[in-house]
């Protein structure tokens, strides 16, 4: 169980420790043939966001849990935190989903596995765009703890 948690961590390591090219058109990220439409203020603080650390550690609403990866109680913190790098699919390792939802975009990164799961919100606050919920989880581990259940 132990080795699943640190694989699960690792993996969302290595998601974000790879850069990859993201296209910007007007408003839209082009993901694959899916073209999602956000706004512009989003995109530009979504490319900052990746590019330049302190305007991350600036823009994350700290401390977020980090419950579902199986370190109950504990929180990530500006000590704690790592970086997230722009987002790259690894050769079609990993899909993403971004859905915007009023002031909020959900991003979901999904291996084709079905191993590794991550789902991160950004709100727009009064004081800008912010990521609000970051999470990794096991999707195939999740379902087999609720069988057990």
């Amino acid at each position: 169980m132990y080795i699943l948690r640190l694989l699960t961590v690792f993996m969302g390591v290595a998601l974000f420790s790879c850069k990859g090219p993201t296209t910007e058109v007007q408003g839209e990220i082009l993901q694959s043939d899916e073209v999602v439409e956000l706004d512009s203020t989003f995109i530009k603080f979504y490319n900052r966001f990746h590019s330049d650390s302190l305007y991350q550690l600036a823009h994350v609403q700290f401390p977020i849990d980090k419950n579902s990866q199986g370190l109950s109680g504990d929180k990530w913190d500006k000590e704690n935190w790592i970086i997230h790098n722009q987002f790259t699919d690894m050769g079609g390792m990993f899909k993403r989903d971004l859905t915007p939802i009023g002031s909020m975009v959900v991003e979901k990164i999904i291996d084709a596995n079905g191993f590794f799961e991550m789902e991160r919100r950004f709100a727009e606050l009064s004081d800008g765009w912010k990521l609000i919920y970051y999470d990794v989880r096991n999707p195939s581990q999740q379902n087999k703890n609720e069988e057990q259940n």
